[in-house]
């Protein structure tokens, strides 16, 4: 089903979470719920503040800062493996969101965030830095519209090329890049490095948009 999106610029917010009380569980169980419940607070209030429009069908892809932290952090952790090499520390994101030259496209339902684009740009050239859709919506058109809103985004900063890299094993994301018009460019030898000490290397993929 094809979704339509809209973009809005966020305004700063500070953050309060409340967790309900939770029936007995395990440790585990109940870190992800705190986790979720936090990230979608934050993400609602954020929403409460811009009072959206809401679409045809229900997909948002809202541009932020780094307000949206915790939001980004919570949907990496759900959509990396630890042992993957990709995951960022939280105050990484946090201090990279804060240059001016990045930005952050979330999308959402509602008030759930589903997935986010993250991304710089210097002079005419723009970087994925990092792209994930949460598992559960993966493959329903969530990862193709925050492409096609990053390319969007980054042309009103007279961006000519957008690039990234990507782990060179995981073919279901050159599929949805080569798909969307991105190509190989060239090739990092041993740039993810994996929790069990394997190395593999990063493809690196760019599409021409100016």
């Amino acid at each position: 089903m094809r979704q339509n999106t809209h973009i809005r610029k966020e305004t700063d917010l500070q953050e309060a979470v409340e967790v309900s009380p939770v029936p007995l569980q395990t440790a585990t169980e109940h870190d992800d719920r705190v986790a979720d419940a936090k990230h979608q607070r934050v993400h609602r209030e954020d929403h409460q503040r811009l009072r959206p429009s809401p679409d045809q069908d229900g997909l948002t892809i809202c541009a932020g800062g780094a307000s949206m932290t915790e939001t980004i952090a919570a949907i990496q952790t759900e959509s990396f493996s630890a042992e993957g090499g990709e995951r960022w520390r939280t105050r990484d994101i946090e201090q990279i969101l804060q240059m001016p030259t990045t930005s952050v496209l979330v999308a959402s339902q509602g008030f759930e965030p589903l997935g986010f684009s993250m991304m710089r740009w210097a002079a005419d050239e723009a970087e994925v830095l990092l792209l994930a859709v949460r598992p559960r919506f993966q493959k329903t058109g969530v990862g193709t519209a925050l492409i096609r809103a990053s390319v969007a985004h980054v042309l009103t900063q007279s961006v000519k090329r957008i690039c990234l890299e990507v782990r060179a094993n995981n073919k279901s994301a050159h599929a949805l890049y080569t798909k969307h018009g991105f190509r190989q460019i060239g090739r990092r030898p041993n740039y993810y490095r994996l929790a069990n000490g394997e190395a593999i290397d990063a493809t690196t993929m760019a599409k021409t948009i100016g």
